[in-house]
């Protein structure tokens, strides 16, 4: 799987979705652990940014 194109997909759908155009996949031995658009414009939260939410679904 191609991870930068994966990033660069959730980034697209998510300026189409009105927000903005930053995502993080975080991968460990080749597969995707957590991924996640920035979330900040959509839900107002300043803390919501691609790698924060990434970070915290990868913990779970």
């Amino acid at each position: 799987m191609d991870f930068a194109q994966r990033t660069i997909d959730l980034a697209h759908r998510n300026v189409a979705e009105g927000g903005r155009p930053f995502a993080t996949v975080i991968v460990k031995d080749g597969k995707i652990l957590a991924e996640s658009p920035n979330k900040v414009a959509q839900s107002g939260d300043p803390t919501a940014h691609a790698e924060i939410l990434a970070v915290r679904d990868a913990c779970t």
